[in-house]
């Protein structure tokens, strides 16, 4: 891996760990909207870096009520 990889992908995981999990349930229409563009720029990143399973691991984790920036540390 490079060192503008390894950037992007701690920035991926950065976007991963602030990431609102529960915005699907918002009531504001201002809050779901940040939370679905925030969700399409973890996936257009992750699938231009090839790591599309740092989301899956990340959106279990943050349901299993687990800390996401634990699960994501040597990934």
């Amino acid at each position: 891996m490079n060192t503008t990889e390894d950037y992007e992908i701690k920035r991926l995981k950065k976007m991963l760990i602030k990431h609102d999990w529960f915005y699907e349930y918002s009531d504001d229409h201002r809050a779901w909207l940040a939370g679905k563009e925030s969700l399409d720029a973890i996936k257009a990143k992750a699938k231009a870096l090839g790591r599309e399973d740092l989301i899956n691991v990340s959106h279990e984790t943050f349901l299993a009520n687990e800390s996401v920036e634990k699960a994501l540390e040597g990934l």
